[in-house]
């Protein structure tokens, strides 16, 4: 009997431990950066100034089967393969633009 009364106050001491440090030990995800890129879908343009994507320079824009994607972001447009490339550009939207859509591109800090 003693037996019993242990095993079941180490369960419920386990069970507590358990309990109080699953608060504490989830796994918090790191933002989202599209969440705070402010951005506008665009029809894509033909004047647009590169023939490959931001992101994957090895996709030619014209040879994709379908239309690309097009954003306007701050008054440049970009375009990409896909939607995908989308998130990639939003962790760091001014370096894309600046070193691959417009070098003269000016943005207020």
């Amino acid at each position: 009997m003693r037996i019993v009364h242990v095993v079941a106050v180490a369960l419920v001491a386990l069970v507590a431990v358990a309990c109080g440090k699953s608060e504490e030990s989830a796994v918090k995800l790191p933002p989202d950066p599209l969440a705070s890129l402010s951005y506008s879908v665009i029809d894509p343009t033909k004047g647009y100034s590169r023939k490959t994507c931001v992101i994957h320079e090895d996709k030619d824009l014209s040879t994709l089967g379908h239309p690309p994607y097009a954003i306007a972001y701050r008054g440049y447009e970009v375009q990409f393969c896909d939607k995908g490339c989308l998130k990639e550009f939003a962790e760091d939207p001014e370096t894309y633009v600046l070193t691959k859509v417009n070098p003269k591109a000016i943005f207020p800090k």
